[in-house]
């Protein structure tokens, strides 16, 4: 994802024992960028409280709240639809794996795969990994935002109607044979 939308960098060395909580909230210029990131009309509101706790071995605990509105449109009747944006993130920051790069490739190995769709799971918690010694917030809030969306957004009482090619279309292949039994007679 294109992190240029909602950039906003945090330094995890800076962020104390007891941890950090920040407020987030998408100005006009970013929520439009947003939109065109999501790949839809607009983004009319967009914020996020997060608290950051450092914990052993260089991983941080992300907690946040992530609340908004959003306009898309109906996969029926293409008419706008508000959505309300309300998603709990909960997450670990580690340091990346050896072989591991920024865009989620790893070195060839005995056991690891080059596939992109080969997913490593590394317990029942996401993970996301940080290089160097900062990680944005604002693309992995938009990462979020994306996957709570709902992928089929419809207007009150659109319906998909069944869709006939041709009126014209047999109701069984016997009844072409039946029309030509009797062109023969």
């Amino acid at each position: 994802m294109n992190t240029a939308s909602f950039a906003k960098p945090l330094r995890l060395v800076e962020i104390p024992a007891s941890g950090r909580r920040l407020h987030l909230e998408a100005n006009p210029a970013e929520r439009e960028k947003i939109a065109d990131q999501l790949g839809i009309p607009s983004v009319d509101d967009l914020s996020a409280d997060i608290d950051v706790t450092p914990m052993a071995g260089d991983h941080y605990r992300v907690e946040a709240k992530i609340s908004g509105h959003v306009t898309r449109r109906c996969v029926v009747t293409l008419a706008p639809v508000e959505e309300e944006v309300s998603e709990d993130v909960s997450l670990v920051l580690r340091p990346p794996k050896p072989g591991e790069s920024r865009d989620g490739g790893g070195e060839a190995s005995g056991d690891r795969s080059n596939d992109p769709f080969d997913v490593e799971v590394d317990g029942a918690e996401d993970t996301e990994p940080y290089f160097g010694d900062r990680v944005d917030l604002g693309a992995l809030l938009v990462e979020y935002v994306a996957l709570g969306l709902d992928p089929y957004p419809r207007v009150a009482g659109a319906e998909f109607k069944e869709h006939v090619e041709d009126d014209t279309a047999e109701a069984s292949p016997f009844a072409v044979l039946e029309r030509l039994k009797q062109q023969r007679n």
